[in-house]
């Protein structure tokens, strides 16, 4: 179950306990070029060892999924998708093709 205190930004912010990056989309002119120079400097305002990070192919859901429980507040920096017709299947779009959706958050669902 995650905490009830969990924040997500999706803007640089100034805390992080796991920051999430995964890889551009493979041919794409619109690669998360800064997404990397955004991490680090979201790590470089933390003490050290404070941030776990998931970068490129190690932002998959499991991974995601078994840090949030520790963190006080969570940063992705990546695609997603919106769904008008269902806000609830809102998504980050993560490594390897997985995704994590608005409901799985609200409902805690690590299985989907």
């Amino acid at each position: 179950m995650l905490p009830t205190h969990l924040q997500f930004a999706f803007l640089p912010s100034l805390n992080a306990n796991c920051a999430v990056v995964p890889p551009g989309r493979s041919g794409s002119s619109n690669d998360l070029v800064s997404a990397e120079l955004e991490l680090r400097r979201i790590c470089n305002r933390l003490p050290p060892h404070a941030a776990t990070t998931l970068y490129q192919q190690q932002a998959i859901r499991a991974a995601l999924w078994a840090n949030l429980p520790e963190a006080t507040i969570g940063h992705c920096s990546c695609y997603r998708t919106f769904n008008l017709d269902d806000p609830r299947a809102t998504a980050l779009q993560l490594a390897e093709g997985d995704q994590l959706t608005l409901r799985d958050l609200v409902t805690g669902d690590a299985k989907r």
